[in-house]
Formats: C-alpha cells, structure tokens, sequence
C-alpha cells in the first residue's frame, strides 16, 4: 500500500555479474546490488501498477528479468457500525 514498506525483492546472481540496473520502479523505491544480491526496498510514495526491469551487468551475455509491482491506495473508512454488543453483559 502507499507509504507502507514493501517486504524486500531480492534476486541472486551468480557467475561474472558484477551490478544489476533497475528502471521502472516506483517513487520510493530503491535497488541496491552487494554481493551478488539485487535487493529492491523502500517506501512508495505513487499508487499504479510499475513494470520494472532489471538487467545484469558484468555478465556475457547480460540477462534481463522483469517484474510488476502494485502499489494501492491505502483503504479509507467513512464510517464505522457495531453489529452487536462490544463488551460482554452490555446491551
């Protein structure tokens, strides 16, 4: 949801790769490759559907992976109704 951290995408490389580029992510989120790890985190900050793309570097010949993200708005009550009795022995 918006403004809620995402649980961490993590993709492992292995072989020769030496980074990974990212593009098409949402406001918020970030991609940071350590280790032969590309973990993509953060906060988004814009509510859609985001197809990302994440190529290797390093590599021969590099790969390309893509993935989608969809970030909601957070839910939004007006109002709210008891449908019976909140505590016990009241009416």
């Amino acid at each position: 949801c918006l403004n809620d951290a995402i649980t961490n995408i993590t993709y492992q490389t292995s072989g020769d790769a030496t980074n990974a580029n990212v593009t098409g992510l949402p406001l918020g989120l970030t991609a940071i490759y350590n280790a032969g790890v590309l973990t993509i985190s953060g906060t988004p900050t814009e509510t859609g559907v985001f197809n990302y793309t994440v190529e290797t570097v390093g590599c021969t010949p590099n790969l390309t992976l893509t993935g989608s993200i969809t970030i909601n708005p957070n839910p939004s009550f007006t109002s709210l109704t008891a449908n019976g009795p909140i505590c016990i022995g009241q009416d």
